[in-house]
């Protein structure tokens, strides 16, 4: 086990269910991501250059080898018009990007 996963009192087993966690949750996130480009009928080479992430990045989120980073978690929600929140989060609320002046706020 990679150490990287232990705090200091940590117990073998946290650091397991910690591990499956970001795993599962990485599994989510590229769920979401895929799904979203192909309902805009996007191929990932069209997501990379609208996203400014690379091909080769966006290929290994969806195929779980690559933990988003914040950044591109922004650029790539922004491509796909939806939220940060939504797409590592799941939070269906958030799935459509609202602009303020639906929220009532002058920009």
């Amino acid at each position: 086990m990679n150490p990287r996963y232990f705090y200091e009192d940590m117990q073998v087993n946290d650091a397991v269910d910690k591990l499956e966690n970001k795993d599962k949750h990485n599994s989510e996130v590229a769920e979401r991501l895929k799904a979203r480009r192909l309902e805009l009928n996007l191929s990932q080479k069209e997501l990379s250059v609208i996203s400014g992430v690379s091909t080769s990045q966006l290929s290994q989120i969806e195929s779980m080898n690559y933990t988003l980073s914040k950044s591109n978690a922004e650029k790539i929600a922004d491509a796909l018009e939806t939220s940060t929140e939504w797409l590592l989060e799941g939070k269906e609320e958030y799935k459509d990007k609202i602009t303020y002046e639906e929220l009532g706020y002058k920009s």
